[in-house]
C-alpha cells in the first residue's frame, strides 16, 4: 500500500492530535494545541512536524515531529496508529526527520518512551539510539484526593507552624485580612 510522508499541514493538525490523544491520552490536551503552539514560537525553536498518510483514501496513521532543545540538540517524537505498526512507515518518517536534522547540522537527538514499551525501545536501538538516561514518571491525582491525605499533610505543617486555611475562613475570623 502506497505512503506519503510529508510535512504537517493545516488539515494534518486535528487528525494527528486523536492519533496522539488515543496512544497518549494523557497528551491529549498538549496535542490539540500544537499548531497554535508552532505559530506562537520562534523559527528557531519552533517544532517541524511530519505525517505519515496511508489507507484508502489516504489519512493520517502516524505523526513525527522534532524541536531545538539548545544550541544544536534536539528532541523528537515520533507515533503510529498500533494497527499501521511494522509496514515501514515509523521507519520512514523517522529517517525523514533525521534528513532534515542532518541538514540544519543537529549534534544529537533525543528520542523518549516509557520504560514499559519494549516495542518503542527496540525500534529506537534498531535505529542507532541508546540509553544515556532513565526517567521514572510518577503522578499524583489530585483531583481526587482522600481526606487522610490532606488530614497528614495539614498535621505535618502544623508541625512547623503552619496553618492550612481558606481565604475565607481567614476574612471572616480575622478582621485584619485583606
Amino acid at each position: 500500500m502506497p505512503t506519503i510522508i510529508r510535512p504537517i499541514q493545516a488539515d494534518d493538525y486535528a487528525p494527528a492530535a486523536a492519533l496522539a490523544s488515543a496512544l497518549e491520552p494523557e497528551r491529549a490536551a498538549l496535542a490539540t494545541n500544537w499548531q497554535a503552539a508552532g505559530a506562537r514560537t520562534n523559527n528557531a525553536s519552533r517544532a517541524v512536524g511530519y505525517v505519515a498518510l496511508a489507507g484508502d483514501p489516504p489519512e493520517v496513521r502516524g505523526y513525527g515531529s522534532f524541536w531545538r532543545v539548545r544550541m544544536e540538540q534536539y528532541r523528537l517524537e515520533l507515533m503510529v496508529h498500533p494497527a499501521w505498526r511494522r509496514h515501514g512507515l515509523g521507519g520512514r518518517l523517522l529517517r525523514q526527520m533525521l534528513d532534515d536534522l542532518a541538514l540544519r547540522g543537529a549534534r544529537s537527538v533525543q528520542a523518549r518512551t516509557d520504560e514499559e514499551n519494549l516495542e518503542a525501545q527496540t525500534f529506537l536501538w534498531r535505529n542507532g539510539f541508546v540509553e544515556t538516561q532513565r526517567m521514572y514518571r510518577m503522578r499524583r491525582d489530585l483531583a481526587t484526593p482522600t481526606p487522610e491525605h490532606w488530614h497528614a499533610i495539614e498535621a505535618q505543617r502544623a508541625i512547623q507552624g503552619i496553618t492550612i486555611s481558606t481565604l475565607a475562613y481567614e476574612r471572616a475570623h480575622d478582621p485584619n485580612a485583606p
